[in-house]
């Protein structure tokens, strides 16, 4: 099965024509270095995260590295990662530096019973079935709702019938928190979780707990958004 590698470059005021076109070349150059000679390849000029997000819809997976700015770095200059991880109708796997290319022993899958989180559930499952890892499910009590433990633990229960009572697990605290330290204790490889996709007002308001997952991990997530038709194919 080949693979479609894409670049996207930015573009400011001051590049002229022959440095774009030279960098153009040398990025077409690296991609042919890190490529199969089947995979197609493609290098574009523009703003990164909407030219990723707009090619997403003719993807199953995007896969991209993350930079893991934190603090003035990130206020300031973002993360392409995280844009891509917002808005992105296809699944991302955002890969930090720290990471050892291998296939996943164990995947955490960090649920609020939520559509997107059901997706991603169902694309954890799928990447399980291929590489013969093994499940386990989170569910956080956020220290700033009120939430039944037993509630949450049926409700559990029942999205993953199918896992040990060892793997169906519930806890309390910061989700973001609380998601990254149970990867570190139970040696997970890989952790999947749901995005709801907000931006702007909302998402100032209700925050997001994908985002820091994606920027302080050290193993590879998984994020869906719920999109419709958005069954995983097989």
């Amino acid at each position: 099965m080949g693979a479609t590698v894409r670049h996207a470059g930015g573009v400011g005021g001051e590049w002229y024509q022959p440095t774009v076109d030279q960098r153009l070349l040398e990025v077409k150059a690296r991609l042919g270095e890190l490529c199969r000679p089947h995979d197609q390849r493609e290098a574009r000029i523009g703003v990164a995260a909407p030219e990723i997000i707009a090619r997403a819809t003719d993807c199953d997976l995007v896969i991209m590295g993350t930079h893991s700015r934190t603090g003035l770095a990130h206020l300031f200059l973002g993360s392409v990662a995280e844009a891509v991880v917002r808005s992105s109708t296809a699944p991302v796997i955002t890969v930090p530096l720290a990471a050892h290319p291998k296939l996943p022993h164990l995947i955490l899958v960090a649920t609020d019973f939520s559509p997107s989180a059901r997706r991603a559930l169902e694309y954890a499952r799928l990447l399980a079935s291929a590489t013969g890892a093994e499940l386990a499910i989170v569910h956080v009590l956020d220290e700033g709702r009120r939430e039944s433990q037993e509630n949450a633990y049926n409700l559990l229960t029942q999205l993953a019938h199918d896992l040990s009572d060892r793997r169906r697990l519930v806890v309390g605290g910061k989700p973001a928190l609380e998601i990254l330290e149970l990867a570190t204790d139970l040696h997970a490889d890989l952790i999947a979780i749901g995005t709801h996709g907000r931006t702007g007002l909302a998402r100032l308001i209700f925050g997001s707990v994908a985002e820091p997952v994606v920027r302080h991990s050290l193993v590879p997530v998984l994020t869906a958004r719920e999109v419709p038709d958005s069954t995983p194919r097989h």
